[in-house]
C-alpha cells in the first residue's frame, strides 16, 4: 500500500481484524504529534486504525526492499525447490506468526 493512498483508505469503511491481545508501545514525541494530527484530520478513524494502516504501508515498503533470490533455471521447475534469501525468510516468518495469532484468536 502506498502511503499516499492512506487518506482514501481512511475515508472508507473499516474491515480490519485486530490481534486478540493489545500491544503497548511508546512513541517518540514527534511521531505521536503526527499521529494526533492525522487523527484530527480523520475523526472517524481511531488511532489504532491510523497506526495500523501506517505500519502496514511501511511494512509493505520494507518487504519490497528485501532482496529476492532468483531461481536457478533447472530448479525453477522443481516442486521441492523453495526460494531463499531475506524476502523468502520474511514471508515464511510472517505466515508462521499469522497462523499463530489466528489460532490464539480462535482460543478466545
Amino acid at each position: 500500500m502506498d502511503p499516499k493512498d492512506l487518506s482514501k483508505l481512511w475515508s472508507a469503511p473499516d474491515n480490519s481484524r485486530l490481534t486478540p491481545k493489545q500491544i503497548s508501545i511508546r512513541l517518540p514525541l514527534h511521531v505521536a504529534a503526527k499521529i494526533n494530527a492525522i487523527s484530527e484530520m480523520f475523526p472517524t478513524k481511531t488511532k489504532t486504525q491510523i497506526i495500523g494502516d501506517l505500519l502496514a504501508s511501511a511494512l509493505a515498503q520494507f518487504a519490497q526492499g528485501l532482496s529476492r533470490e532468483p531461481y536457478p533455471y533447472e530448479e525453477e521447475k522443481d516442486p521441492e525447490f523453495e526460494p531463499c534469501g531475506p524476502h523468502a525468510r520474511y514471508e515464511s516468518l510472517v505466515a508462521s506468526h499469522l497462523a499463530e495469532l489466528e489460532q490464539e484468536k480462535e482460543g478466545d
